[in-house]
């Protein structure tokens, strides 16, 4: 009996949700994200990776995965960007923290802009990414 190869085959998850940068300083800001609508599949984690925009050089590459109560996750030697080997952190969450909207500081240098990319994770592989450009205060600068 003949096999479809379409019956293996799971589409990656759509976008983060929400994606947005807040709390600017000369040194930090959050970025924030919600859940995509559409994971095709069990949702097991995200890949948020900060490069700086003009030479593209890694900041961090941090994997958040779901390390319980979810049926499947994502190995941690898993490294998606080369650049970022030496910069890449883990963290694993529950799958109710996995699910409820997301915040990741990042510290950084002044009066840089930075990309930032988030993507979703299920069993099909990293989703495609939301990709922002935000740039750090210059120092010094004072809030009036």
């Amino acid at each position: 009996m003949k096999r479809s190869l379409d019956s293996f085959y799971i589409p990656v998850s759509e976008v983060p949700t929400n994606v947005s940068i807040s709390n600017v300083t000369s040194r930090s800001f959050t970025i924030s994200w919600d859940k995509p609508r559409n994971a095709f599949g069990e949702l097991i984690g995200y890949i948020l990776i900060i490069s700086s925009a003009e030479d593209k050089v890694c900041v961090v590459e941090e994997f958040i995965n779901c390390s319980t109560g979810c049926k499947s996750a994502f190995p941690n030697q898993t490294v998606i960007s080369p650049a970022c080997k030496e910069k890449t952190k883990y963290q694993n969450v529950d799958k109710t923290e996995l699910l409820s909207r997301r915040n990741f500081t990042a510290s950084l240098n002044p009066d840089t802009e930075y990309t930032v990319s988030v993507a979703a994770v299920n069993q099909g592989g990293k989703g495609h990414t939301e990709d922002i450009k935000k740039n750090t205060w210059e120092e010094g600068r004072i809030l009036i």
